[in-house]
């Protein structure tokens, strides 16, 4: 489940994409993806709290982007200090 942690951020952020998009077709709806997405993204972080509480550890970095041969990266740690 930790392996999963880059999750969190993403559900709310595809959920605020596909509202920019979708809305109208969507209307109240949207309010029910929003918060179906948020309660998702809780309910991971609760998992994820849970397996580094047993010991768990993960780190990914990702290249974001190349400014004149230097990357920029974007990392998610999971571990006891990030788990706080």
């Amino acid at each position: 489940m930790v392996a999963h942690a880059s999750l969190i951020p993403l559900l709310p952020l595809a959920s605020f994409v596909a509202i920019i998009f979708f809305g109208k077709w969507l209307k109240e709806k949207s309010a029910w993806l929003a918060a179906g997405a948020s309660l998702a993204s809780c309910l991971l972080s609760f998992f994820v709290i849970g397996e580094v509480a047993k010991g768990a550890r993960a780190s990914a970095d990702f290249t974001w982007l190349v400014i004149n041969q230097i990357p920029l990266e974007f990392g998610i740690a999971v571990d006891p200090l990030a788990a706080m």
